[in-house]
């Protein structure tokens, strides 16, 4: 079975599951990347500003829903959980990770980045990235996974109890 990875933006999920991938000697899938490989000319975030966030959530479903159960890592994009259909595809193909990192490094790592994401608002950036953190730590909160809190352990420690948990 896969072996699939969710959180919020900038929680490590294409970094650990690299990371993982190598570890494991499995295959790595990150759906961003394959969305990419659907607009081959854009960023992400231009795909989500062009498509609108329905649109988004559209495809990135329809790319969740044509994975199939292998034995690979799999790097969600931060959203993607929060359609009831590609959860329960994703149940049946694998089991789910969920890391779990507080707003501060979130924060931390977004604004380190330099571009703010297309679902922030520019005009009130941290508030508006507050509020949709909010949002959706309920919803991952309710998905049944092992659980990791990225904030008190190192890469191979992560990695360790991933292996072993799953």
């Amino acid at each position: 079975m896969n072996i699939i990875l969710f959180g919020f933006k900038a929680s490590g999920k294409t970094y650990l599951g690299e990371k993982l991938a190598k570890y494991l000697q499995r295959p790595f899938i990150d759906t961003d990347r394959l969305i990419l490989q659907c607009h081959p000319s854009s960023s992400i975030q231009e795909i989500y500003q062009t498509l609108g966030e329905k649109k988004f959530r559209a495809l990135e479903q329809e790319i969740i829903l044509s994975l199939s159960a292998k034995e690979s890592i799999v790097a969600l994009g931060g959203g993607s959980v929060t359609q009831k259909k590609a959860v329960l595809k994703l149940q049946n193909i694998g089991k789910l990770v969920y890391l779990n990192t507080s707003f501060e490094t979130i924060k931390k790592r977004i604004f380190e980045m330099g571009k703010i994401p297309a679902f922030i608002d520019p005009l009130k950036p941290i508030s508006s990235l507050f509020k949709i953190y909010q949002e959706r730590i309920c919803i991952y909160e309710k998905i049944p996974a092992l659980k990791i809190d990225t904030d008190r352990y190192n890469t191979e420690q992560i990695l360790e109890m991933i292996k072993h948990g799953i």
